[in-house]
Parts: structure tokens; sequence; C-alpha cells
């Protein structure tokens, strides 16, 4: 689910002080963190067809300091 995945993202922020400089293979339980954020980027930019983040979803992203 999205919150897992997120929660895994900001921990990772809380950690390191930064989402962006993740390494691509970084994989918290078997997750591919890294990817998964590029993913939410590519459906904000409707690159997704057919999903959505809610505003809700994208403050907290904004919150870990992704970079859109």
């Amino acid at each position: 689910p999205w919150q897992v995945r997120y929660r895994l993202a900001e921990e990772y922020y809380a950690a390191y002080g930064s989402v962006t400089a993740m390494a691509s293979d970084y994989k918290p339980n078997g997750i591919w963190l890294k990817k998964w954020l590029s993913e939410q980027k590519q459906i904000r930019m409707g690159k997704r067809k057919g999903k959505t983040l809610s505003e809700e979803q994208v403050n907290q992203l904004n919150a870990i300091g992704m970079e859109w």
C-alpha cells in the first residue's frame, strides 16, 4: 500500500535528510523505494494513466523533500 511505502521513505528521510540522493538499489523490506518515488513523480505529472495522488499524498511527499 501507498502508506507503507511512504513510511519507508519517511524513515529514510529522517535518517539521511534527503530522499533525492537515495541509491537506486535501496530495497527496504524488498521494496524498490527509489523506483516508487519515481513513479510518484510520474503520477503527479500525469504520465500514469488512471492514477492520481491526493493533495494529502503530495503534501506528505513534500514534507520529506520530494523534488518534482
